[in-house]
């Protein structure tokens, strides 16, 4: 998943870059690479903008538009030099100190480097505390380790600087499950129509109920439902901030039920396909030996993951005549038990010759 969307932000970047105390023939080739980084040929820009590093090896404006360039093909390694190689040649007072930082803090969290990712856009947030893509990138580290509510705090300041950022929202969406008080879970389950309109407290039931509805959608459900009708019955569906920006639809509880029963059904048939015959499709058991479909015949949670894998080609399901594989703490305990034997003298031997024995 790309977290940050680089094309068009550096697109608006590059293309503002001034142009300061260059010479005509390298304010020429600047703005000959930004045509053809806006025609989306990044191959040409690249070609250009390193022309453009003949005329001044040390220029800020054409590091940074290799960098930028770099980024979007993701050549990590290569931007992060050019990005870094900006910083040495920038002014304390550079207006792209915020920028620069933010796109090594993406490099760093592309790469996997989450402590250092972090500390980049902390430190592109010293020099503008509402950059936008920082705050995003730090929501997101945030998130990946493990601090869901700050994350989804800080998702919140970058949307009061940003309202229309889409990866914000979307995350923030993501974690209403963490977030939400018990007020605002009550409320989310009225707009589904899963509890009664005056209903004011807020039970364990209630809370998971939310939850799985929630996953529900997060996981495509909308989409799956979409999928199957050529128009959603309005009963499935609700809108949330019809006519705005932020609009966005969610199921309600009949919605809900039915992506439940239509996966069922097409586990089943799945299943089917796969060699299983009917009579044994609903005592499948997952990998630990719990049965994967409910009495109602729709998929457990473990038992989603299972339908999941097979649309794969994956086979991750027992047959009723099948045992329990051990764990791997169990293998580790045997195999433990085999070594502590060997060290005692004793001999493994073959059934037949315990039988003789």
């Amino acid at each position: 998943m790309r977290y940050i969307k680089h094309s068009l932000w550096l697109n608006l970047v590059l293309c503002s870059i001034p142009l300061l105390g260059a010479s005509s023939e390298l304010n020429n080739c600047l703005e000959q690479g930004k045509k053809e980084f806006a025609a989306q040929k990044y191959t040409q820009a690249k070609e250009i903008f390193s022309r453009c590093l003949t005329f001044d090896k040390n220029n800020e404006e054409v590091l940074l538009s290799l960098g930028g360039v770099c980024l979007t093909q993701d050549e990590l390694d290569e931007a992060k030099e050019y990005f870094s190689a900006a910083l040495k040649h920038m002014k304390r007072t550079s207006p792209y100190l915020s920028y620069t930082y933010s796109m090594l803090g993406d490099i760093a969290l592309k790469q996997k480097q989450n402590k250092e990712a972090l500390e980049y856009y902390n430190k592109s947030l010293s020099y503008n505390e509402a950059y936008t893509n920082s705050l995003v990138g730090k929501g997101v580290v945030t998130e990946e380790q493990g601090d869901k509510k700050a994350a989804a705090e800080i998702y919140k300041v970058a949307l009061a600087v940003e309202p229309l950022n889409v990866i914000a929202r979307q995350r923030l969406v993501a974690l209403e499950p963490i977030y939400f008080s018990d007020d605002e879970i009550l409320e989310a389950l009225k707009q589904r129509y899963a509890i009664k309109p005056d209903q004011e407290t807020l039970t364990e039931e209630d809370r998971e109920l939310f939850l799985k509805i929630h996953n529900t959608e997060e996981r495509g459900g909308i989409e799956y439902l979409k999928s199957k009708y050529t128009k959603v019955p309005s009963a499935y569906l609700s809108s949330l901030f019809e006519g705005t920006s932020f609009s966005r639809e969610i199921l309600t509880l009949d919605g809900y039920n039915m992506v439940r029963k239509q996966l069922g059904q097409d586990a089943i048939a799945l299943f089917e396909k796969t060699g299983v015959p009917l009579n044994n499709v609903f005592e499948l058991r997952d990998l630990k030996g719990n049965k994967i479909f409910l009495p109602d015949n729709t998929l457990t949670d473990s038992g989603l993951v299972i339908y999941n894998e097979a649309l794969k080609g994956k086979r991750m399901f027992l047959l009723p005549s099948e045992d329990v594989p051990p764990t791997k703490d169990e293998i580790t305990k045997v195999r433990a038990r085999i070594q502590n034997l060997k060290q005692k003298g004793y001999t493994e031997i073959s059934h037949r010759e315990l039988d003789k024995l």
